[in-house]
């Protein structure tokens, strides 16, 4: 009998298990000293919640929960797979929220300022450093329309790295809506602008040159490709309005990255990057990681 853990899933001996509690005390500790409430989501949802929202490649990834007793009819002909399932667990934690935000509003005050810690699952390739189970943390603030939200959230998650003992590390921030306008602007079809963008987000983790192959082999002008990359590798804020870019995007990314910058003492860098997009569809706006 195989007594290793299912591929794709860990096991943790006493001792790491008290480090990722230590963390976590520590993690929450300095969550709820800024002002942050802890809130509890369950990891399984119903599979419509799931497959209708706009969690990108993740979609792809849900782990499926078949129907139980009388409502799995498997003699029906025809049978789909949307047709056996009727629940999924979560991906992550921000659809969870939504819902739950959703149900409890009226119990809520605003700005809603909340975090969760818990389990998320994918169906992932099993590959070195990717789990088909995996603890996330977030922080959100709802109901806070101006950009002191985004502050916040940058110096709290700040904070607690360096909570942690961490510094000098690096926080990227940028606006989806810059890549979008600028690739746009270079004479891209609209409908493409989106799987550009995915390639960009992936210059730093496999360079221009892969980028730019990526491209070409999508079939795209090799003039119009070299032309973009060239640029997007020199853009820089002062350059936006050039690119198209409107004001409202200009002025309160401006903002964040000066008063976050002046909130790290030096301890970590606050960077604009244009190739920062994020992976789901629901960031629409000022990203960061």
């Amino acid at each position: 009998m195989n007594v290793n853990p299912v591929k794709g899933m860990r096991e943790f001996l006493p001792a790491e298990n008290r480090l990722r509690e230590h963390v976590k005390s520590v993690i929450m500790a300095t969550y709820e000293q800024q002002g942050f409430e802890l809130i509890s989501t369950p990891a399984v949802e119903n599979i419509d919640l799931l497959t209708n929202s706009e969690g990108g490649d993740n979609l792809q990834l849900i782990f499926k929960i078949l129907k139980r007793g009388e409502k799995l009819q498997l003699g029906q002909p025809g049978l789909t797979e949307d047709d056996l399932v009727d629940l999924g667990l979560r991906y992550d934690l921000t659809l969870p929220l939504s819902r739950f935000y959703a149900n409890n509003r009226s119990k809520l005050h605003a700005p809603f300022k909340t975090m969760q810690i818990g389990t998320v699952y994918r169906a992932e390739r099993q590959q070195r450093g990717r789990y088909r189970a995996f603890t996330q943390c977030d922080i959100d603030i709802i109901a806070e329309p101006s950009h002191i939200a985004e502050c916040e959230l940058i110096q709290s998650t700040a904070k607690v790295l360096c909570s942690l003992g961490f510094t000098g590390f690096k926080v990227k921030i940028s606006d989806r809506r810059i890549l979008s306008t600028v690739i746009a602007n270079a004479g891209f079809p609209v409908d493409t602008v989106a799987g550009i963008c995915t390639a960009l987000d992936k210059a730093d983790k496999i360079g221009w040159v892969k980028v730019e192959n990526e491209l070409l082999a999508a079939g795209f002008d090799q003039a119009k490709v070299r032309v973009l990359l060239e640029t997007i590798r020199g853009l820089c804020i002062e350059d936006l309005e050039s690119q198209g870019v409107a004001d409202d995007i200009i002025v309160p990314l401006r903002e964040v990255i000066a008063i976050t910058t002046a909130q790290s003492n030096s301890q970590y860098e606050i960077a604009f990057v244009p190739t920062l997009v994020r992976g789901m569809g629901y960031y629409t706006g000022m990203v960061f990681e």
